[in-house]
């Protein structure tokens, strides 16, 4: 999907996968990974910024979790979906969340 040397550290950044648009932030030896399209207005995040551990929507100011992509400013009320990420063989992949039981 994306070289790991791709992604710089605190850099929201956009790569694509089977068409879906993912928006992807390292922090350190952190990987978190989202849908890139706000749940709000279909703002484009990897055009936003980070504020601590969240990124902020460049439209409307939304802002969610990264770990969770809850919303912890709004106008958002929907929470971001999220996915999970990890470097593997210098790639970085992603997939689906578990669902926890």
């Amino acid at each position: 999907m994306l070289a790991e040397s791709d992604l710089a550290n605190d850099k929201p950044t956009r790569a694509v996968h089977d068409s879906v648009a993912i928006l992807l932030v390292r922090r350190g030896d952190r990987l978190f990974a989202m849908e890139e399209t706000c749940s709000h207005f279909g703002g484009l995040l990897a055009q936003g910024k980070l504020v601590g551990d969240s990124i902020v929507c460049p439209l409307h100011d939304s802002r969610f979790a990264l770990r969770d992509g809850r919303v912890l400013d709004g106008p958002a009320v929907q929470a971001q979906p999220c996915l999970e990420a990890r470097a593997r063989g210098g790639r970085i992949e992603v997939r689906t969340r578990s669902v926890e039981k």
